[in-house]
């Protein structure tokens, strides 16, 4: 008999009476590549046909031809998976730690009497799975040093990749869509409300990634 064992996207490290939280930002894969292939597509054909049409390659109209296409399906398909190779170059791990009488944080404790409540945060601005102090919720004692791009960030490459292809109408905007919605699905975070200011305490994660870290860091277990 095979025992599986569950994978999660963070890992959890007692010392004394800290526990020290290490985290993997969400990889964007083929659901942000794909939509990028069209966007792609039109800078590949003007890319293609400035290199064919180079004083530098003295080949026949009929080479030049072939080398554009060879340059144009080249492009095509290296220049979106080279976005998403820096995205995800860019998403770097993060780490927290809770300790017994605060949240340390980007060289700043924040005391646990101060934090009213932490939740999850989705990309559009939902708060959901909020645990107040009223509630009753235990910190598993732990600070956090965030290293990743944001969703700002990741949104203005996306945007700026997919406004290329404007030209192309309402393929354009789908792939456009397609992007977008592939970086939004990884970009929930985990907020902490420390007085009247909202501090991310982890960021970058899928929901069901957010879920299990929130549960994991109100959790005495």
């Amino acid at each position: 008999m095979t025992t599986k064992t569950a994978n999660y996207s963070f890992t959890v490290r007692n010392e004394g009476d800290e526990r020290i939280f290490t985290y993997k930002k969400a990889k964007l894969g083929l659901k942000t590549y794909i939509p990028m292939l069209w966007p792609g597509l039109i800078l590949g054909v003007f890319l293609a046909y400035q290199k064919a049409a180079s004083s530098q390659l003295h080949f026949t109209p009929t080479e030049k031809l072939s080398a554009g296409l060879f340059y144009g399906v080249f492009y095509t398909l290296v220049i979106p998976a080279l976005v998403v190779i820096l995205l995800n170059l860019l998403r770097r791990p993060g780490t927290f730690t809770l300790k017994p009488d605060g949240i340390f944080l980007n060289g700043s404790l924040y005391p646990y009497k101060d934090i009213t409540s932490i939740y999850i945060k989705s990309p559009q601005g939902q708060i959901t799975h909020q645990k107040s102090q009223s509630s009753g919720f235990i910190f598993a004692f732990g600070g956090d040093r965030v290293q990743s791009i944001g969703l700002g960030t990741a949104s203005a490459l996306a945007s700026a990749t997919s406004s290329v292809a404007m030209a192309g109408g309402q393929l354009s905007h789908a792939a456009g869509k397609g992007i977008m919605n592939s970086i939004r699905a990884k970009s929930y975070k985990i907020s902490f409300l420390f007085g009247n200011k909202e501090i991310t305490l982890a960021n970058g994660l899928t929901e069901i990634e957010s879920d299990h870290l929130l549960n994991a860091i109100t959790s005495q277990q």
